[in-house]
């Protein structure tokens, strides 16, 4: 799959989930979608990598990141304040920031067909 396609399924993805989702964000950025992204480790320029926890057992899979998809200017990571995961936004084309871990956002899940 190319970036293009991965782009399309990603869009089309989040405006089907979009109207299951509320989320208060009354700045104009439109909602606020959690991805499984976070940084290994909490020191500056550490790897970000998926962590996906196992449906069945209290495992998780964690795997760098290859594909990535960044806001200009981002990571900007605001180290000192915890600004470890991964979140995007809907009215920045659902390019990544990176933010505090115990924000409240809506979440993108992966589905198993």
């Amino acid at each position: 799959m190319n970036d293009v396609e991965k782009s399309s399924v990603i869009t089309a993805f989040l405006a089907a989930a979009t109207s299951e989702c509320v989320n208060d964000v009354g700045n104009g950025i439109g909602i606020i979608y959690w991805t499984a992204g976070q940084r290994l480790e909490p020191i500056p320029d550490s790897t970000y990598v998926w962590r996906v926890p196992a449906t069945d057992t209290y495992d998780e899979t964690v795997s760098e990141i290859a594909f990535t998809h960044w806001f200009t200017g981002e990571p900007n990571a605001g180290l000192a304040t915890g600004w470890y995961c991964i979140h995007m936004y809907e009215l920045k084309s659902y390019e990544w920031d990176d933010n505090l871990c115990s924000a409240q956002y809506c979440a993108v899940c992966e589905v198993n067909k």
